[in-house]
């Protein structure tokens, strides 16, 4: 299947228009979001035909970020520890992508394709903890699932602190990775 430039353009143009406006404004309109976008209301209806279709692209488009981000760890990271580290420093910049997913998180809770990207992300992170304890860089004496409810709790914190307090990615993803380090290490 051939796709026309100009549609992929005005679905990128679209999606990260919808991402800045919903950011800054929860109740922004379609509307609204295609004149940010420079695309007129006919094109984001006939690519989006609801705000529940705009929405589920746009988290799933987030959600691709994550992937697309973390891809690199594996080849980079020289331990489980460090592969945190990286982890730590490459999502924390994705302060609005993770914004929007905590904003439509239960307009989502029933889609099968989030639901099944949330749950890898869930087991590739355990998998990296459960790996970490076998390379006994972090205490096995902590729970797995205590552990990645501790990474995404520093992930939360990090994004509040850009957000609210003018942290910058970089200062939140080492202050984050300094508090899992110092609670989760033997």
């Amino acid at each position: 299947m051939v796709t026309d430039a100009r549609i992929v353009r005005s679905q990128e143009a679209l999606l990260s228009a919808a991402l800045e406006k919903l950011h800054h404004s929860p109740d922004a309109t379609l509307s609204e979001i295609a004149q940010h976008a420079g695309v007129g209301r006919t094109t984001l209806y006939r690519l989006f035909p609801s705000r529940d279709a705009l929405i589920r692209a746009l988290a799933l488009h987030c959600l691709g970020r994550m992937d697309a981000v973390t891809a690199p760890i594996t080849q980079q990271a020289q331990s489980a520890l460090d592969a945190i580290r990286l982890l730590f420093q490459y999502v924390m910049p994705l302060t609005r992508e993770f914004a929007l997913l905590m904003r439509v998180d239960q307009l989502l809770a029933d889609d099968p394709e989030v639901v099944a990207i949330h749950r890898k992300h869930h087991r590739e992170l355990a998998e990296l903890i459960d790996y970490a304890k076998r390379q006994k860089e972090i205490s096995a004496a902590l729970s797995t699932v205590w552990l990645v409810g501790l990474i995404e709790g520093l992930f939360h914190l990090g994004w509040s602190v850009q957000t609210e307090h003018g942290y910058s990615a970089e200062e939140a993803a080492e202050m984050a990775y300094t508090s899992f380090t110092q609670g989760a290490q033997r």
